[in-house]
């Protein structure tokens, strides 16, 4: 039996998936019960940042970025910022991540911390604005394509009308 799209089941389905922190299979029936928020409220709630992050994108939803800002004061607040670089690694948000990174590594400098830790953090920061830097290539690249392929798109019907 096939549940109809938009369906009231289909929310109950999605909030029984996420009791037990079934993410993806509550996400999928809030979608499919064109419940978004619901969608992204789950993902918020077992922690599934970088899905919520996709899916308010996708959807449109500009909430997102407030409550991930809130999540993350909360983390810096309780002085766990390891947590909150691992909640900005997930929501795809590097450079933050990466200023974190570099904020703990220098902190551990002056207090004459491990060098090795502390370079372990310089290179963990480093790949994360690495990251983000082959992301943006790789937006621009793909841009640039279909912009291109769209461009001799309309040149060959140009050429196909004359």
């Amino acid at each position: 039996m096939k549940i109809p799209e938009g369906s009231k089941e289909l929310i109950q389905l999605g909030d029984q998936l996420q009791a037990v922190g079934v993410c993806q299979s509550a996400v999928d029936a809030y979608i499919r019960g064109n419940e978004i928020k619901s969608a992204i409220d789950c993902c918020v709630l077992l922690n599934q940042w970088n899905l919520a992050v996709e899916l308010a994108e996708k959807h449109n939803y500009q909430q997102i970025e407030n409550l991930l800002s809130q999540y993350a004061r909360h983390l810096l607040d309780k002085r766990k910022k390891l947590e909150a670089v691992e909640l900005y690694r997930k929501a795809n948000r590097n450079t933050d991540a990466a200023l974190l990174l570099q904020e703990i590594a220098t902190d551990l400098v002056k207090k004459e911390a491990d060098p090795l830790t502390i370079k372990k953090l310089f290179v963990m920061a480093a790949i994360e604005v690495d990251l983000f830097k082959n992301r943006m290539l790789s937006q621009h690249i793909t841009g640039a394509v279909t912009q291109n392929v769209n461009q001799v798109a309309v040149m060959f019907k140009i050429v196909c009308l004359v």
